[in-house]
């Protein structure tokens, strides 16, 4: 069980982080270069963590967030940005079975032959985290562009592990914004 524990991990380690996204169509966003995160426009926190989150890992979502919108191009504002940004997190345990099915002889040359090696059913279960980033016209409050991010969460795991898992997630989620038609 520890090595498949061990595999598990070594896989998530490996970015494997899943995103998807949606957004708008009528949206023009090009219009967009400034932002606020949402609690600092609105005087409310809207970014949260459930029960298994962490302001912490909140706050390097935070950094991470800005640097890519930063290196996009978008400036960070405190009053009067086109668009706010919040972000959510979540995690929750899953389980994922495999099976490997028995298998059975056939004819050869001697006749009919048998066997079975009684197939095999493998259970993993890990903890898969996920990152909410949704992107809001800061005077309509209207939804421009909802992103989802997930990956395993590494067990026992280690600040600086968080963060790079954080910093893959806002990575992989941003590459998405803004968006183009095609």
């Amino acid at each position: 069980m520890r090595a498949l524990r061990f595999a598990l991990l070594l896989a998530a380690s490996c970015s494997s982080v899943s995103t998807s996204y949606d957004f708008d169509p009528d949206a023009d966003f090009t219009r967009l270069s400034s932002y606020s995160w949402w609690s600092d426009s609105k005087g409310k926190p809207e970014s949260s963590a459930d029960e298994a989150g962490s302001p912490l890992v909140l706050e390097r979502i935070r950094r991470a967030t800005d640097g890519h919108l930063a290196a996009a191009g978008y400036k960070r504002v405190s009053s009067n940005p086109d668009f706010l940004v919040v972000a959510r997190t979540g995690s929750r345990d899953r389980t994922r079975v495999t099976s490997t099915p028995a298998r059975y002889g056939g004819y050869g040359p001697y006749g009919y032959r048998y066997w079975d090696d009684g197939g095999r059913v493998d259970v993993y279960q890990y903890e898969e985290g996920s990152l909410v980033l949704d992107i809001v016209d800061a005077k309509t409050n209207k939804l421009l562009w909802h992103g989802v991010a997930k990956a395993v969460v590494p067990e026992g795991r280690k600040p600086e592990e968080i963060t790079k898992l954080v910093n893959e997630a806002v990575a992989a989620l941003l590459k998405d914004f803004p968006p183009t038609r095609k």
